[in-house]
């Protein structure tokens, strides 16, 4: 995939000027990256900086570094060959390198930009066209978890987890892992306390397991207001990565005792085929959520062209994805009951 640069940044924490050539691609192999890029024009301060190229999936199609940085999921970075080399010749560079894609089954805008080593200030980058969805391991149906009145153990349910993979590709060891975070996750970085986990072993591809149930001992973050995530995790060549999560709309609340919580949260399917084998064989239809994915995956110009959609406000949907449901769309500010169903009835 290649594009030319669609913007560039003047942040004052960039040393000189460099800018992305127009020969510029990326190709993602499990949880390897290749990335291509050239670059056109770096003038003296530029060539005597060291610089990383970088590839982030993001929401929406990023305009601005700002948008780019406080949005974009970084997926790989790798370091440049010395600058003074390769400028002006108009050939790309091939820089291979780890790829951490974001969980979550849904598609994303990708982006390549040049990065400054020392200060992680972005210079130029270039968004592709055409949107990517990373095929993983993947949660389904309903999930939910229940704590017993003593705090100490919990019984964790799973509908489904599958490998939409190819039939060869065995994942890696597979993980359920219950958290609790703080502010909303997306599927990044995060920072929280584990609450359970369970181990399940290898799953082939174009397989299912269907209906978990695990009994397992439970932790209790801090005294504090807590989001709890269940996340699917995929053993690698490097660490376990996230795959797939849920997030349950209740908070979990910790005071001096900690109540017993109880949580149920539909898993809306973005993507399913017509029909997925499960591990005993039997065949199960996956219903697809169209509306839920028009949502998640519209560019801000797409949701500008709503009746009654800002610019503002697309931007505000645009950041506040992805949605879980069309029905949370409700909680971005300027979204009235009248403006919410003028949105979903276009969606």
């Amino acid at each position: 995939m290649y594009s030319k640069p669609l913007s560039t940044s003047s942040e004052s924490a960039v040393r000189g000027t460099i800018v992305l050539g127009g020969c510029n691609g990326y190709r993602i192999d499990g949880d390897h990256a290749r990335l291509d890029v050239s670059i056109a024009t770096a003038d003296a301060a530029a060539s005597a900086a060291t610089w990383d190229v970088a590839l982030w999936a993001c929401a929406f199609v990023p305009t601005s570094v700002h948008d780019l940085v406080a949005c974009g999921h970084l997926v790989a970075r790798g370091e440049v060959p010395p600058v003074s080399e390769l400028a002006g010749t108009g050939e790309a560079f091939e820089v291979s390198t780890f790829a951490t894609p974001p969980a979550g089954d849904r598609e994303w805008t990708i982006a390549i930009g040049l990065m400054d080593r020392s200060s992680g200030a972005v210079a130029d980058f270039a968004v592709f066209a055409r949107r990517e969805r990373f095929v993983a391991p993947r949660l389904g149906g309903t999930v939910g978890y229940a704590i017993a009145e003593d705090g100490r153990s919990m019984t964790l349910r799973v509908g489904r987890v599958e490998n939409p993979r190819a039939i060869e590709n065995l994942s890696g060891d597979l993980s359920l892992e219950l958290w609790a975070v703080e502010g909303e996750y997306t599927g990044g970085l995060f920072r929280g306390h584990a609450l359970a986990g369970a181990s399940l072993g290898r799953l082939a591809g174009g397989r299912a397991w269907s209906d978990l149930v695990c009994e397992l001992p439970c932790g209790e973050p801090p005294v504090g207001s807590w989001r709890v995530v269940l996340m699917l995790r995929e053993w690698t060549t490097a660490s376990y990565v996230t795959r797939d999560f849920a997030c349950f709309p209740a908070r979990f609340e910790v005071a001096a005792a900690a109540s017993p919580k109880v949580e149920d949260v539909e898993l809306a399917s973005e993507t399913a085929p017509e029909a997925t084998a499960t591990a005993d064989g039997v065949v199960e239809e996956v219903v697809r959520d169209e509306r839920l994915e028009r949502l998640n995956t519209l560019d801000v110009a797409g949701l500008r062209a709503i009746k009654g959609v800002t610019d503002a406000l697309a931007r505000a949907i645009g950041k506040a994805r992805p949605f879980a449901s069309v029905d949370a769309l409700r909680r971005v500010k300027g979204v009235g009951p009248k403006l919410f169903e003028k949105i979903r009835s276009s969606l």
